[in-house]
């Protein structure tokens, strides 16, 4: 009998789980925050939410793939999980697995006994505690990093249905549920035919990279395409970007309020969690590079935080009631923020711009 249980803490982002697997193993390195707040500051938006089942989100070098018989956009991992220099990441076919011979319960738990963090699709209508748990049949995608061979069960990050709200968590999954759930899983695309085994790298050396936060802050500021830089692997695609990711969510929230589109909270989450995200990175600014001039920035970006989950609450009331007001106070609420963030972080990317120039190469 044994037991491995690979280190992660709680993510600062949760919005899509495939941020939250990935920043839940960093969270357990402070050495790894610099990363973190060099990036993680550009946002997208595709202007028709229906185009893409990730219609809003963090700008970290994603894949977009384009689905035919979907007609809409979807989000690939190899990209981004390589972009991240704190993991290495090897990509095995799920197929090739099945086709070992040997019962996915061992290959997980040698994967973890060998320090790997395994980041794969199950379908959860055999997972307990998920929201699909004996009603559907969904794949999805979940982090393993432990297992425990008393208990005969696995340790997973993962959505769970906790009361009627959905939360990002930790819990056990008893190995034979886990074998139905890998093993039964119906996967539509190439994309998603694979399991990627992370391994954190402990070696890596990465500082707070000031010229590349403020290229970032900048187009978030003025609203630019910042999938230009990726074009060599990412064609163009008409997207809204930064700022204009307000008027994005003001035109959900008509379209909303005419009962034209399906509710989801999680352009409005990720965008609450874009303002907490900013909030901290302002604060590691503050302590990590001594921009003490950031400091009056700092104390007023809380209003701007307090406006988006206010917005955000507003939407989950409005999941229960439906009343029409809300929408109105919700839009009222962005079209106050929009302009007060768009002030505060032009004075932060003047500050930043002021100390990049003087470190002349110093800390980049």
């Amino acid at each position: 009998m044994s037991a491995v249980l690979l280190p992660i803490q709680p993510p600062m982002i949760t919005g899509y789980v495939h941020h939250g697997h990935v920043l839940s193993i960093l969270a357990h390195y402070p050495e790894s925050s610099d990363w973190f707040y060099s990036n993680y500051i550009q946002l997208y938006c595709h202007r028709n939410f229906k185009d893409s089942s990730v219609p809003f989100n963090f700008f970290i070098y994603d894949e977009l793939i384009y689905e035919a018989d979907k007609q809409r956009y979807t989000t690939g991992l190899s990209h981004y999980l390589n972009s991240i220099p704190w993991l290495s990441a090897e990509k095995i076919s799920r197929h090739r697995i099945l086709q070992m011979g040997r019962d996915c319960v061992s290959f997980l738990k040698e994967c973890i006994h060998a320090e790997c963090y395994v980041f794969t699709y199950i379908d959860e209508f055999f997972i307990p505690h998920t929201p699909f748990y004996q009603k559907n049949r969904f794949a999805h995608q979940v982090l393993i990093f432990g297992y425990d061979d008393e208990a005969g069960t696995f340790q997973v990050a993962d959505f769970i249905q906790d009361r009627s709200q959905t939360k990002y968590t930790q819990f056990d999954v008893p190995y034979e549920h886990m074998a139905q759930g890998f093993s039964q899983v119906e996967l539509a695309g190439e994309h998603r035919q694979y399991t990627y085994l992370l391994r954190y790298r402990p070696h890596i050396v990465y500082p707070f990279d000031l010229q590349h936060a403020c290229r970032q802050l900048s187009a978030y500021v003025n609203s630019g395409n910042s999938y230009h830089d990726m074009r060599n692997m990412q064609p163009s695609i008409d997207l809204a970007y930064g700022m204009e990711s307000y008027s994005c969510l003001e035109n959900y929230l008509e379209q909303l309020r005419q009962d034209r589109i399906a509710f989801d909270i999680r352009p409005f989450h990720i965008m609450w969690e874009h303002k907490t995200c900013m909030q901290a990175r302002l604060d590691h600014l503050i302590t990590r590079l001594g921009l003490e001039d950031l400091r009056d920035v700092a104390a007023e970006y809380a209003q701007v935080e307090k406006g988006m989950r206010t917005v955000r609450l507003m939407l989950m009331m409005y999941q229960q009631n439906q009343d029409p007001a809300l929408i109105s106070k919700m839009i009222a609420t962005l079209q106050d923020t929009a302009p007060l963030e768009q002030s505060l972080l032009e004075r932060m990317l003047a500050v930043m711009s002021s100390s990049d120039a003087q470190l002349k190469g110093g800390i980049r």
